[in-house]
């Protein structure tokens, strides 16, 4: 037989605990048990425990409602910088994308981009819409009257955020495009810079916008104008990397200038753009342009404190008005023009303002600080560029008068004796049969040296001209009056000749002639003897008791002549040679006639 299992380890059993009825019907009327403490009301206990999940509940659903709302606001952020970083083209299209970003994200049937205006009429408002999201397409940008809480202008337009909601009534009831507005909010872009404009945020819900939503808006909208002011200088920047190339092209000032007009109109975007001049203290209109090709130049030139702004310019600092509504009796305020805002910005250059560089728009506030800062770019580039081009100038016309003086006669003007030997190399060439010949000479009919088709078009003669009874006139006047004879020769001698001829003094009375285009030196006789001519006319000289002196002269002249390209080797100081020689044939016949050297292959002979 199996024993029993000893049980002396096994555990004692627990008492029995009285059953909570059986507690509850020991409970006296006062609610205590014996010997414990005060029973609690069931009742009590269901309605607190009742009002504790109530409050975990409304506690979760504003759990839940915050969580939608950060999620919401997630939603919206993403969506804005999303629009804001998208690449753009320039500032108009980023403004648009945002516009649009902006109505959808917070259900707005109207956002708009607005700049303060000087009503000029009774009927404008204080406003000008520059761009917008919720209007017709192809419809106007207007606006009514704004809430006093959404003012735009007035001492109500603050530089905080602003926002109202739920106004009705007569005379208060905002409707834009058929859609009647009830809340709106207004964020301002850059409270120092007027043409940032101000963000407008307009639906049809009665509700305010709120904190949070303000706070994510003003963001958006400094977000928003930094963006603005980046693709600005980008663009800017752009123009201006190009505009040192092309101002440094241009050598003469009025190229010059025109080049700074177009660049002004890059920059600015204006509808006019023009560059005066400053000089005799008045502005001079010397280049403008603008696509609306409007021409200002009949009210130009004004006096210089005339200028908007002159105080300023003659400073050397720039001057811009927003709005020319606001400027008092000023000759170009509206409704005189359609002018809003102007901008003048002085080209100084040698301690002075020398130019003005003037930009017009018929939008108010139509040019940003960082439009301004920029013309000020192109106005330090222009001015190193005019201070380049007049020293250019000014050594130019010092080589040209160098060379003149190396070439020409000091006493009559006329060419030298190194400037026509020059032109008689030239001329002795060949002539060119590819690029054309630079050197012909056009027809004169009332010359007596007419090449016809049977002789040879390529001839070149030399007349080689001495005065007869000049020693005496200077022996017996003086070296001044032989000097104002030099000078009435030449004159007469110049008139005498084709304007393609030259005529140049070779020292002393010894003038000579350079004709092309002829036959032979016999052809040449009838142009010696009309100079012969011209020469046996009195001369008139003045003397230094302040009398005339009448006197009498003559001349001798020689010609010779050759064919261009006919002999490689021949050179101009042969031809002249010869034309000296027949002239001291002439000499030697008693003056006052003509001599020819003709040649005939190497030898020549002479011909009276």
């Amino acid at each position: 037989m199996l024993s029993e299992p000893d049980r002396s380890d096994a555990p004692a059993p627990r008492p029995a605990r009285p059953r909570r009825a059986a507690a509850l019907r020991l409970a006296g009327d006062d609610g205590r048990t014996a010997g414990g403490p005060a029973r609690p009301d069931p009742e009590a206990v269901v309605a607190d425990l009742r009002e504790q999940l109530a409050a975990a509940r409304r506690e979760t659903g504003a759990a839940r409602e915050s969580a939608r709302r950060a999620h919401r606001d997630s939603a919206r952020l993403v969506r804005l910088l999303t629009a804001l970083s998208r690449p753009a083209v320039d500032a108009t299209a980023l403004v648009t994308s945002a516009l649009e970003a902006v109505s959808e994200a917070f259900g707005a049937d109207v956002v708009c981009l607005v700049r303060a205006a000087v009503p000029v009429a009774a009927a404008d408002v204080d406003h000008v819409v520059v761009a917008a999201c919720g209007f017709p397409q192809g419809g106007a940008l207007a606006l009514p009257t704004l809430p006093a809480e959404l003012a735009v202008a007035g001492p109500a337009a603050t530089s905080h955020p602003a926002t109202c909601g739920g106004w009705s009534g007569e005379g208060l009831e905002l409707e834009v495009s058929g859609v009647v507005i009830r809340s709106g909010a207004r964020l301002v872009l850059d409270p120092a810079d007027a043409s940032a404009g101000m963000l407008l945020v307009l639906r049809a819900k009665t509700d305010t916008f709120s904190p949070t939503e303000l706070k994510m808006l003003q963001s958006l909208t400094e977000r928003l104008h930094a963006a603005v002011q980046a693709l600005e200088r980008r663009s800017a920047a752009e123009v201006l990397a190009t505009a040192g190339a092309h101002l440094t092209q241009h050598q003469d000032s009025a190229h010059l200038c025109r080049e700074a007009a177009a660049l002004l109109v890059a920059l600015t975007e204006a509808e006019w753009a023009g560059v005066a001049e400053v000089r005799d203290g008045r502005a001079h209109l010397v280049a403008q342009t603008g696509p609306l090709g409007v021409d200002l130049a009949p009210h130009w030139p004004r006096k210089t404190e005339d200028l908007l702004g002159w105080e300023r310019l003659r400073e050397g600092r720039s001057h811009l008005c927003q709005d020319l509504a606001s400027v008092v009796d000023h000759p170009d305020r509206p409704p005189h023009s359609g002018v809003r805002t102007v901008m003048n910005v002085p080209v100084v250059a040698e301690g002075a303002t020398q130019l003005v560089l003037t930009a017009l728009h018929r939008t108010p506030s139509a040019f940003s600080r960082v439009t301004v800062e920029a013309v000020e770019q192109l106005s330090s580039a222009l001015s190193g560029a005019l201070v380049s081009s007049r020293l250019h100038k000014a050594l130019r016309a010092s080589e040209q008068s160098a060379r003149h003086r190396a070439t020409h006669d000091t006493l009559t003007g006329l060419a030298n004796r190194a400037l026509f030997l020059e032109e008689l190399e030239r001329r002795l060439a060949p002539r060119s049969t590819e690029d054309g010949d630079p050197g012909t000479v056009p027809d004169h009919p009332r010359d007596a040296v007419d090449p016809t088709p049977s002789t040879p078009a390529d001839g070149i003669a030399v007349l080689f001209c001495d005065l007869d009874g000049f020693k005496a006139v200077n022996d017996q006047l003086g070296h001044d009056a032989g000097d104002q004879l030099l000078c009435q020769v030449s004159q007469r001698l110049s008139a005498a000749v084709r304007s393609d001829d030259l005529l140049a003094r070779l020292g002393g009375d010894e003038f000579v002639v350079l004709l092309d285009d002829v036959p032979d030196a016999v052809a040449v006789r009838p142009v010696a003897e009309r100079l012969l001519a011209v020469l046996s006319e009195p001369f008139s000289l003045s003397r230094h008791d302040g009398g005339v002196e009448v006197v009498r002269v003559g001349g001798s002249l020689g010609g010779a002549s050759t064919v261009r390209g006919a002999h490689p080797h021949q050179r101009a100081s042969d031809l002249l040679r010869r034309a000296d020689t027949a002239m001291y044939a002439a000499k030697r016949a008693g003056g006052g006639q003509v001599c020819t050297d003709v040649a005939s292959g190497t030898d020549s002979r002479m011909a009276g």
